[in-house]
């Protein structure tokens, strides 16, 4: 006597636990994504001209953090860093000499 299919059922069980590990996986991840765009917003958004001071009390109402570039400064380069980020959430802002935002 042979036993009867229950592929369909199967089927249906995995379907149903992918979808759930994968809606899982978005909503555990989205809140980095959306962090991120919202940072890179922030600096795209910097109109050329702009005092840095200005930009850094902008920086603070977001929450975000000016640090100087690797080479420091002098080389014309902020960091805007994101401290929920842990480093890993930056963009980068040229500044001119008279250290306004310049055109990047």
């Amino acid at each position: 006597m042979a036993r009867p299919s229950n592929h369909p059922l199967r089927l249906a069980v995995y379907s149903g636990l992918a979808v759930l590990v994968l809606g899982g996986m978005v909503a555990g991840f989205w809140p980095l994504i959306a962090a991120d765009r919202q940072l890179q917003a922030f600096c795209a958004a910097q109109v050329a001209g702009t005092p840095l001071a200005q930009v850094q009390a902008q920086a603070l109402a977001q929450g975000y953090v000016l640090a100087p570039a690797a080479a420091g400064v002098a080389s014309g380069v902020v960091l805007v860093d994101d401290p929920l980020g842990f480093g890993r959430r930056q963009c980068p802002l040229q500044l001119d000499a008279q250290g306004r935002v310049g055109g990047s």
